[in-house]
């Protein structure tokens, strides 16, 4: 049988519930708080970015890992981070395309190997314009970015009328336009 427990044992454990309880309740609405403001970050944002960024700027920036940002800071290092990982995926797809055909059309060939090469300066380039950025030099950040936006700029047109590279000159723009947007934050 179970023995009875003294007040102060029961008191105790009270005590100890109702603080685990109100540390919880605490807890959510500081991580709702959170949430909120960093949704109200993204708006504000994304909004400052013009008509034609600002879906795949509230998107993007809302899909990506934002924990621990609390500020336009730490916004503009989430879109760099964004924009390497997708400057990075679509030049391993135009790598992809270079081997798809490999003893295909020689015109194609040039396009999908001057866009692998734009893509990864520029990805190389993103690395170097996070640390810029960290740092605060915005001017270096737009140096870093410009020349080799204008190289993936041209390699989506190349790509423009070309059924088969239709969807590497769509990937073109979205990197363009992430890219775009960083400019936009700095």
């Amino acid at each position: 049988a179970l023995l009875p427990l003294p007040p102060m044992a029961i008191a105790l454990r009270l005590f100890l519930v109702c603080g685990l309880i109100s540390i919880a309740v605490a807890t959510t609405n500081t991580n709702a708080n959170n949430a909120t403001s960093i949704d109200q970050l993204i708006n504000q944002v994304c909004n400052k970015t013009g008509k034609a960024y600002a879906n795949i700027c509230m998107r993007s920036l809302s899909r990506a890992n934002n924990k621990g940002v609390t500020d336009v800071f730490g916004l503009g290092a989430t879109a760099i981070r964004v924009a390497s990982k997708r400057a990075s995926a679509t030049s391993a797809y135009a790598s992809a395309l270079v081997k798809q055909d490999a003893a295909g059309d020689s015109k194609l060939k040039q396009i999908f190997s001057d866009c692998v090469d734009s893509l990864n300066s520029l990805t190389g380039n993103l690395a170097q314009a996070a640390g810029d950025f960290s740092t605060k030099h915005y001017d270096m950040v737009v140096d870093d970015l410009s020349e080799d936006l204008d190289d993936v700029k041209a390699c989506k047109d190349s790509c423009a009328g070309v059924p088969k590279l239709s969807l590497l000159a769509k990937r073109c723009e979205t990197v363009v336009s992430f890219s775009n947007i960083i400019l936009d934050l700095t």
